[in-house]
């Protein structure tokens, strides 16, 4: 029995000799072509691209890695500290592209409006961050003014940035060629290529109503060669649909340019 005991014994100590040893073995092995790796010039950065960073640009982008190129490809990292101070950033992420090439891609927030605090322009981004770099943003995007927006409770703020999200979105036409947004009470108002829309209040349901309305009234003053000097939804309802529409007079061959969309 003694005997017994002390061979199972003996053979658990040499199980776990053995099982240590692999372990060492495995951990100095990776170790030495880990070491190697990192002194390879094979490795070593030749270039950097940055992708889809429209407002911010490569330069801007690079500074937040911890070196330039020339470096090995393994030890490239992102600043955290500073892609955090920068709002216009919603995702970055490094890729080692083998041998000698890092990408770092870039996510920027939406832009969906401009507007103006103590005579500086910000942006409003679809998540409702408030952005710099609003003149840079401008000469990429084609982004309305919405001057009231600081001004107008939180409550409408949000109402205002999903209505614009859906019209960036879904209705690309339409949110191009609007100029200008801003609010009377609890009514929308806006400026598009060639005319005014009282949109009224920002209903959920109703507001793809509206905007087909808007659509169809374009159209049927395209096909009647009049223009729109305003059109007013204030009155529409799901049962009405009523709007009131004030037309006029164009010169020949300028409908296109004064209907917009």
């Amino acid at each position: 029995m003694r005997r017994r005991r002390f061979k199972t014994r003996k053979n658990g100590i040499l199980k776990f000799a053995l099982f240590a040893l692999i372990v060492f073995a495995v951990f100095t092995l990776g170790h030495f072509i880990y070491g190697f790796l990192l002194s390879w010039d094979k490795l070593n950065v030749r270039k950097i691209e940055v992708r889809g960073a429209k407002v911010l640009g490569p330069d801007r982008v690079k500074s937040f890695l911890n070196q330039r190129a020339g470096k090995n490809i393994f030890t490239y990292k992102l600043d955290g500290k500073k892609v955090a101070r920068e709002k216009w950033i919603k995702k970055a992420e490094i890729v080692r592209d083998f041998p000698d090439r890092i990408v770092v891609k870039i996510r920027e927030r939406t832009p969906l409006a401009v507007f103006a605090r103590q005579g500086r322009e910000f942006v409003i981004s679809a998540d409702g961050w408030i952005l710099d770099k609003a003149s840079l943003a401008k000469k990429i995007y084609k982004l309305p003014f919405f001057p009231d927006y600081g001004k107008i409770s939180a409550e409408k703020r949000k109402q205002a940035r999903d209505f614009l999200r859906h019209l960036r979105r879904e209705e690309v036409d339409f949110y191009r060629s609007a100029k200008k947004f801003s609010y009377s009470g609890d009514s929308l108002k806006m400026i598009l290529d060639g005319f005014t829309v009282y949109f009224g209040k920002i209903s959920p349901d109703l507001a793809n109503s509206k905007i087909q309305a808007v659509k169809k009234i374009i159209a049927d003053a395209g096909k009647k060669g009049v223009g729109i000097e305003y059109l007013d939804l204030r009155p529409f309802t799901r049962k009405t649909q009523s709007a009131i529409i004030k037309t006029k007079k164009l010169p020949k061959g300028s409908l296109k340019k004064e209907n917009g969309i």
